[in-house]
């Protein structure tokens, strides 16, 4: 898959967005192996991350901590977090913070790499319910009353909030939920009709259900 940054654009009212693609995790109940480099059909889940989030957004990276040289040549950017042990996805977060507002772009979608069906329309209505509410983040959510459910590695983020987002760290804050819960937070629901569309692959028998789901609706 031959992907040029430059060529994934989309509308996004006024506000310009990058798409940050999370998948710095260990991966350990997947063996310790990238899982977002597992086949899906006829991709790997980063490449199809990668399709699905760039029709939707301005530019597109993945934040992975596992070195360049491992990662297939899909010609998009690559960062890093700062600190070399693993911090959580926040400094995924924080690194794709950094790296957005170098290419002038004032907030990012992020994404987790393991997640194969996430929402086509994702940042239209996330974008949608910021825009609405004036929030400084939005983080997906599923489900009504008592059973919605956030979704925190999904969301978009002002990148603003990045100089806040590096002390927290720093302090040793981990939790995605209970460092946006200091901040104007909204959720912005999805239906979950049929597939889940947050559902992620953490280990081999969900890959399996990821493959069989494929096939049997042709997601």
């Amino acid at each position: 898959m031959a992907l040029n940054p430059v060529e994934a654009t989309a509308e996004c009212g006024q506000l310009k967005v990058a798409g940050i693609i999370l998948a710095g995790g260990a991966s350990s109940r997947m063996g310790g192996h990238d899982k977002t480099l597992l086949r899906l059909g006829d991709e790997l889940l980063v490449e199809r991350a990668i399709r699905r989030l760039a029709s939707q957004v301005c530019t597109v990276a993945v934040n992975s901590n596992s070195g360049t040289s491992e990662l297939p040549a899909f010609n998009v950017p690559v960062i890093a977090d700062r600190w070399p042990e693993r911090r959580g996805p926040l400094a995924g977060v924080l690194a794709g913070m950094i790296w957005a507002r170098a290419q002038g772009c004032s907030h990012i979608v992020t994404v987790a790499g393991d997640t194969p069906f996430f929402p086509e329309n994702l940042v239209s209505e996330l974008v949608s319910t910021m825009t609405r509410t004036v929030a400084s983040l939005v983080l997906a959510a599923s489900g009504d009353g008592k059973d919605m459910r956030r979704h925190p590695t999904f969301g978009i983020w002002d990148c603003r909030l990045a100089s806040d987002l590096a002390r927290s760290l720093e302090d040793g804050q981990r939790k995605i939920v209970a460092w946006s819960d200091r901040h104007s937070t909204e959720v912005a629901r999805f239906r979950t009709d049929g597939v889940d569309p947050f559902f992620n692959v953490n280990t081999p028998e969900q890959l399996r259900l990821a493959r069989q789901l494929l096939l049997e609706l042709e997601l």
